[in-house]
């Protein structure tokens, strides 16, 4: 399939961005970009949007940090920082006859302990580094905007973590509006000259369609060759 169909088949649109681009580098504005992703990103950030470009990193922190006190309960060696630093997949996956009880923490959890929590798990060095650049502002409007989409994903999510850990856009994107009760929330996939994969395909249709959310595909072109 080319890429044009495979949106079709998953009932997703594909929209073209010309940016400029110089050798390997995207530009946009006055910032040129080693990754296509971060050019995106920038173009969005532009358009009023808050987001990263670390795949499902800003979901799956957004459910360790309103979970993290199951995570720390359950955690094999009883250690908090073991808890803060192990993969998510691998701390349901261990407990997963117990991982009803983190669907109802993440549906329970207080802003001020979610907020806290996030701070501590961005405190890690090895969270920071294998997430960068997500702020705390971005992750509390992601999950505010996400409402009761946050528990429902969490439903999903534990049922089978190592399929859901991978497979997510590229961009997570969130951009708080007046004109809706919550704001506005967006999954975008950044492709140049590749397709989806199968991952790709799993997750929008498994999780993020199945729930309601926004996705799409941005298929970036060089202005240099239009």
């Amino acid at each position: 399939m080319s890429l044009s169909d495979q949106c079709s088949a998953l009932a997703i649109s594909i929209d073209k961005l010309e940016l400029r681009r110089s050798g390997n580098q995207w530009q946009f504005g006055n910032s040129s970009f080693d990754r296509p992703e971060a050019a995106a990103l920038a173009y969005y950030q532009n358009e009023g949007f808050l987001g990263a470009c670390c795949e499902g990193g800003p979901i799956l922190l957004t459910l360790k940090a309103a979970g993290l006190d199951w995570l720390v309960k359950n955690n094999t060696f009883q250690d908090r920082n073991d808890a803060i630093n192990r993969y998510l997949e691998a701390a349901i996956q261990i407990s997963k006859d117990k991982r009803t009880g983190f669907v109802d923490h993440v549906a329970r959890v207080r802003s001020g302990d979610f907020d806290r929590n996030f701070r501590e798990l961005y405190a890690s060095d090895f969270i920071r580094s294998n997430y960068p650049e997500i702020s705390i502002r971005f992750i509390r409007e992601l999950r505010k905007v996400l409402g009761q989409s946050l528990v429902r994903i969490a439903e999903i999510f534990v049922e089978d973590p190592y399929r859901y850990r991978a497979g997510w856009p590229d961009l997570t994107l969130v951009r708080p509006n007046q004109l809706f009760a919550r704001g506005e929330i967006r999954f975008v996939e950044i492709k140049t000259t590749d397709k989806l994969h199968d991952s790709q395909a799993v997750t929008i249709t498994e999780i993020i369609k199945k729930v309601g959310l926004n996705v799409s595909v941005t298929k970036l072109v060089s202005k240099n060759s239009v």
